[in-house]
């Protein structure tokens, strides 16, 4: 943080864009870079901050770099930061600031549920063969429903353009889209590296495969996160099981 010289302010992601449109009207804070909803953010070996900014519902990423001056940064709900050392010392300031009515404004109308903010989805693999697979993570997504839960549809390239049992919209990695959710459930995935590094690593993933040495069954082994629990066997039984312990 050193390198950044004037100050660095960081904040969370609940007041993101008041608190933003403060800072950029304050006569203390014009000067100041603001980048508003921030979902990576990293020291560079070199001392300068790597910033990425999520766009086009998460499908791409803005990569910002700041190296000097002074910043003013909020970060995403879903924001992925590296772990961090425990430290001897820090520094909290405090901003002293009245709430005026030019801070409010009508909330939006809500948004409509995407892939890249999904909480939970089902994740579709090749390993699912054909119709019937997919009738099956119906089944589990109505149980799932019955809990109060709103899982959506993701899949492989292989389910939205091989087998084309799901539309494009639904294709999650390098071609399609980055999702970040709390749950995964994956069904027939077998793991490829342009599916799975397009999932964040805030996620729990129930991975259902037949192979225990599928790249995903096994993804652990190398790396902490996303945290995958493995349940092999046929997926046609051991969901059926599930479904049947939801109820």
């Amino acid at each position: 943080m050193a390198r950044t010289g004037d100050p660095l302010l960081i904040a969370g992601a609940l007041w993101n864009d008041a608190i933003a449109a403060a800072a950029g009207s304050s006569g203390t804070s014009r000067e100041a870079r603001i980048v508003t909803g921030i979902g990576r953010l990293e020291r560079n070996g070199g001392g300068w901050l790597e910033i990425a900014v999520p766009v086009y519902a998460g499908a791409l990423e803005r990569q910002e770099r700041i190296d000097d001056g002074r910043a003013f940064l909020t970060m995403s709900g879903d924001a992925e930061l590296p772990p961090q050392q425990p430290r001897d010392r820090f520094t909290v300031m405090e901003i002293d600031s009245e709430v005026g009515p030019d801070w409010t404004v009508p909330l939006p109308p809500p948004s409509e549920p995407t892939l890249a903010n999904a909480e939970v989805i089902i994740d579709l693999g090749y390993g699912i063969r054909d119709r019937s697979g997919v009738e099956l993570a119906k089944e589990l997504k109505k149980s799932l429903e019955g809990l109060g839960l709103a899982p959506m549809f993701g899949a492989t390239r292989k389910v939205t353009q091989d087998l084309k049992l799901l539309p494009l919209e639904a294709q999650i990695g390098q071609t399609g889209t980055r999702v970040n959710p709390k749950l995964i459930i994956a069904l027939g995935i077998s793991g490829a590296p342009q599916h799975i590094d397009w999932i964040g690593t805030r996620t729990e993933v129930l991975c259902f495969n037949k192979d225990p040495e599928a790249p995903l069954m096994r993804l652990n082994r190398t790396r902490p996160a996303p945290r995958v629990h493995p349940i092999p066997g046929d997926l046609f039984v051991t969901v059926k099981e599930l479904i049947e312990k939801l109820h």
